[in-house]
């Protein structure tokens, strides 16, 4: 059977979808690169966004107008079935029932998972970047947010499972490791662990690899900010933070009931640049959030100006299905639309900004995969990209010649 995985979303997700090509795989399936070669389709959705799920159910649209069985997989089956059976899909497997592809293969109709399932234990396809799941779930309750009702609650994988997930994700060539979950900073507190103890376990594995940490969010990572500066201390560990604040009006985030402050988001961002001045800061902005006032607007402008992320992303509001802030009243379209636009735009200035304090440094990287502009992509070891002209899976060593706004254009010097 020739099968095609489609994949949106974050690199959760993609953890997910590298489990349901390993499984294919050990079940004789042949992988094929595009849908119109397949005899099934996975597609593994993402419900974060409005715009992201109206792509997919139009994309489900057009694989089932190739006659294709296409299984729905991901957060949006959690998130919004309602749309998925609008658009004609018709088979669905959740986030905790990748176990039950071979039951799919079958022909077999899978219902949704009663209870967790141990990935780390699912045959798992692994490349140059390999995304490890730590957990799954959060402890948060935010207005906003339609992945807690496909994720749930914090479920932490074992230390020990997912230390011996990257060593064979080393064995067989990883070169980057994502530690990734919904918030990295609470893994553990179901189990007695911690992200530092995770993070210190990884960094004592052989091998020439580096690891990135996936989103926390402020008011965890506060809560271990002393250890979790020491683990990042390895030459491993990128210096890179995805820390979302969505808003620097603490009267928004108590509308969105996020649990921290804008105070927090300043303080875990000031206490890494202090201890790693070339550290990356990534943040997320929610504009337009009902009731968010011109006042609280400029609220997070300030906040950006001061903190002066390396990247933030900004998006506007639209309510998902089953949350608190669907039932809330929301901004005029224009008024959102219109600040959008201006905090796109200074997080554009900033990021080249801060892209511009690296011209002339000089970095010694591997390049990880093809850049679509042409050259390689390799990564600073703030996790910066570097694109640069070299081979595959080689370590270089480059000097940076321009900043542009999401890369810094490099030349070799010696590998």
């Amino acid at each position: 059977m020739k099968a095609y995985v489609e994949s949106y979303g974050c690199a959760h997700n993609e953890s997910d979808a590298r489990i349901i090509k390993g499984t294919l795989l050990q079940e004789g399936c042949e992988l094929v690169t595009t849908p119109e070669g397949a005899d099934i389709i996975f597609l593994n959705s993402c419900g974060v966004k409005h715009a992201t799920e109206r792509k997919i159910l139009d994309r489900i649209k057009a694989l089932l107008a190739m006659n294709k069985r296409v299984i729905v997989c991901g957060c949006l089956p959690k998130i919004n079935m309602e749309q998925l059976l609008v658009a004609g899909a018709k088979e669905f497997l959740d986030t905790d029932s990748l176990s039950k592809i071979p039951s799919v293969l079958r022909g077999e109709r899978v219902p949704f998972a009663q209870s967790r399932e141990d990935k780390h234990s699912l045959p798992c396809e692994y490349g140059p970047i390999a995304p490890i799941q730590i957990s799954e779930g959060c402890l948060g309750n935010c207005a906003f947010c339609g992945t807690r009702n496909a994720r749930g609650r914090l479920h932490s994988y074992l230390l020990e499972d997912i230390v011996r997930s990257c060593r064979s994700a080393i064995g067989l060539g990883a070169r980057e490791l994502w530690l990734t979950s919904e918030d990295t900073a609470i893994y553990g507190l179901d189990s007695g662990s911690s992200l530092p103890d995770l993070i210190n376990a990884v960094t004592s594995l052989d091998g020439g690899f580096r690891v990135r940490i996936g989103m926390m969010n402020p008011g965890a990572a506060k809560a271990i900010l002393p250890q979790l500066l020491d683990a990042y201390a390895s030459d491993k560990v990128y210096k890179f933070i995805h820390i979302p604040v969505q808003s620097g009006s603490d009267g928004v985030l108590g509308a969105m009931r996020r649990q921290h402050s804008a105070a927090d988001f300043s303080l875990v961002a000031k206490a890494f640049r202090g201890r790693y001045p070339d550290c990356v800061v990534s943040t997320d902005i929610i504009v337009g959030f009902p009731g968010e006032s011109d006042e609280d607007f400029q609220e997070t402008l300030a906040l950006l100006e001061r903190v002066r992320p390396d990247v933030t992303n900004t998006s506007k509001f639209c309510p998902r299905p089953n949350t608190a802030a669907a039932l809330m009243d929301k901004l005029p379209s224009q008024t959102t639309k219109a600040r959008s636009v201006e905090c796109s735009a200074l997080g554009r200035k900033l990021s080249l900004e801060r892209n511009r304090l690296f011209e002339g440094r000089e970095f010694s990287t591997i390049a990880l995969k093809r850049a679509k502009s042409g050259g390689v992509i390799g990564r600073a070891p703030n996790y910066k990209q570097l694109i640069f002209e070299g081979e595959l899976g080689k370590e270089y060593s480059v000097r940076v010649v321009e900043a542009l706004l999401f890369c810094l254009k490099s030349e070799a010097t010696k590998h």
